[in-house]
C-alpha cells in the first residue's frame, strides 16, 4: 500500500504546489531576462541564468504559451510574463513575409532566419495561447501570417504535409513539427471556433494515420526521406507515441472520431518496450522491435506518458490508468523535480534513474506545465475513482 505522500490527491497536491508557488514565480522572476529581452533559453544546475548569447524562438513561444494558460488558470501574473515574451517575440523574430526567424541573439536581432516549421509550430500555439489570454487581435492576426508562409515556403508539392525547413537541407520529412503543428491548429480552434482550423488538424491526423504510423509494428518512426519513407534504421520515441496517444485524443474531441485502436496501438507500444522495466521511466530511444537504443530517461517523456495515461482515463475511466498515472507523477516528482533547486528539475536520468549533469533547459517547463494542467483539469474525475 502507497505511503500518504505516494496517494495519487497528496501527489496531485505536490505537483500543484511545485507549479503554482515554485515554477512559475521562478521562471517569471529569474526565468526572464533584462526588460524588454524576453525568456532566458536555460539554468544551470543550481538554478542560475547561463550566460548564452542566443535565443531560440521555440523557448520563447513556449514560456509564452506557459505563462498565457497560467493566466487563463488564474495565476495572477500570467499575462504580465506572457507578454514579456510575446513583445520579444514580435520586435525581433518576425520575418519579413510572414513567420518567424529559428535563432535571435540575446538581446534581440536575427542569428538564423530558416524558416523552420516546429519553429512555426511552437509560434501558433503561442499566439493562439495569448490571444486567449489577452483577449487581443493581433496575435490572430500573426497566425494568419505565419500559416500564410508555411504554406507557401513550406507546403509539399504532392499536397502531403510539410517541408522541415526552408531552405530544405536535408530533404525529407520529420513527425515531430507535424505533429506540433497539430497541437497549434487545435489550440487556434479552441480560441477561435472557426472550422478551417479543425480542418487543418484533421488533414495532419489523416497523414500520422496513412503515412506516419506503421499498423504492422504499431510505432511511429521520427525521420522518413522525401517520398515519406522510413528512414533506417528506423528511431522510435517512446514519449512520441505517448504525445500522440493524448493529441488523437484532442482531435477527436473536434471532430467526434475517435483513432481508438490506433491509440490503444501507440500507447501499448509504449507500455510494452518503452518503459525500463526496474522503475516505469520511459525510454528516450527504442527501436522498432524494443530493442531499447538510448539508455536513458529524458523528463519530456515521462510527462508525455502522464498526459496519455490521463487521455485514456478520461476516455475509458481513471480505475484502469489510476495506477499508470500515480506511478508516473511519483517519479516525475521525485526522481525530477524534488532532487533540483526550487521550481527546477534535472532533465536527464541514466538507466538506473540518477540525474545526469546538465543545465536545466527552459524548453521542458511547456512539457512539464501542460502535463500537470492536465492533470488539474482532470483531478475531479480522477478523485470520484477513487
Amino acid at each position: 500500500m502507497a505511503d500518504a505522500a505516494h496517494t495519487l490527491p497528496a501527489l496531485i497536491g505536490r505537483a500543484s504546489a511545485w507549479t503554482f508557488e515554485a515554477a512559475l514565480p521562478l521562471w517569471a522572476s529569474t526565468g526572464l531576462d533584462a526588460p524588454g529581452l524576453g525568456f532566458v533559453e536555460r539554468l544551470d544546475r543550481d538554478g542560475r541564468v547561463e550566460p548564452l548569447d542566443f535565443k531560440r524562438l521555440r523557448v520563447q513561444a513556449r514560456q509564452v504559451y506557459v505563462f498565457s494558460h497560467a493566466q487563463v488558470l488564474g495565476w495572477d501574473g500570467g499575462l504580465e510574463a506572457a507578454r514579456a515574451g510575446y513583445r520579444f517575440m514580435v520586435e525581433h523574430a518576425r520575418l519579413e513575409g510572414g513567420g518567424w526567424a529559428k535563432v535571435l541573439g540575446r538581446e534581440g536581432g536575427v542569428k538564423d532566419a530558416t524558416l523552420d516549421l516546429y519553429d512555426q509550430a511552437f509560434a501558433l500555439y503561442a499566439l493562439a495561447w495569448y490571444a486567449r489570454a489577452s483577449g487581443e487581435d493581433e496575435p490572430l492576426a500573426l497566425a494568419e501570417q505565419t500559416v500564410a508562409a508555411i504554406d507557401r515556403r513550406l507546403a509539399r508539392d504532392d499536397g502531403r504535409g510539410f517541408r522541415s525547413t526552408d531552405p530544405d537541407s536535408p530533404p525529407g520529412g520529420l513527425q515531430n513539427p507535424h505533429m506540433h503543428l497539430l497541437e497549434a491548429m487545435l489550440a487556434l480552434h479552441e480560441v477561435t471556433g472557426e472550422a478551417r482550423w479543425a480542418e487543418r488538424a484533421v488533414a495532419i491526423g489523416e497523414l500520422f494515420t496513412t503515412t506516419l504510423f506503421d499498423p504492422n509494428t504499431a510505432t511511429l518512426a521520427e525521420g522518413f526521406d522525401a517520398n515519406w519513407k522510413r528512414i533506417d534504421p528506423v528511431i522510435v520515441e517512446p514519449g512520441h507515441q505517448f504525445e500522440w496517444t493524448w493529441l488523437l485524443t484532442r482531435l477527436g474531441g473536434v471532430t467526434g472520431y475517435y483513432h481508438t485502436m490506433l491509440m490503444n496501438a501507440l500507447a501499448g507500444f509504449g507500455e510494452k518496450h518503452g518503459l525500463n522495466p526496474k522503475n516505469g521511466l520511459a525510454w528516450d530511444e527504442v527501436g522498432v522491435d524494443g530493442a531499447v537504443l538510448k539508455p536513458t530517461h529524458r523528463l519530456w517523456p515521462q510527462t508525455e506518458l502522464l498526459k496519455a495515461s490521463l487521455a485514456r482515463c478520461e476516455g475509458r475511466g481513471c480505475v484502469t490508468h489510476a495506477a499508470t498515472i500515480t506511478r508516473t507523477l511519483s517519479n516525475i516528482l521525485d526522481l525530477y523535480l524534488a532532487p533540483a533547486p526550487s521550481g527546477c528539475w534535472r532533465d536527464q536520468l541514466d538507466a538506473d534513474g540518477k540525474p545526469l549533469d546538465q543545465p536545466i533547459p527552459a524548453s521542458t517547463l511547456y512539457h512539464l506545465f501542460l502535463a500537470f494542467a492536465e492533470l488539474f483539469r482532470l483531478q475531479p474525475l480522477i478523485e470520484a475513482s477513487q
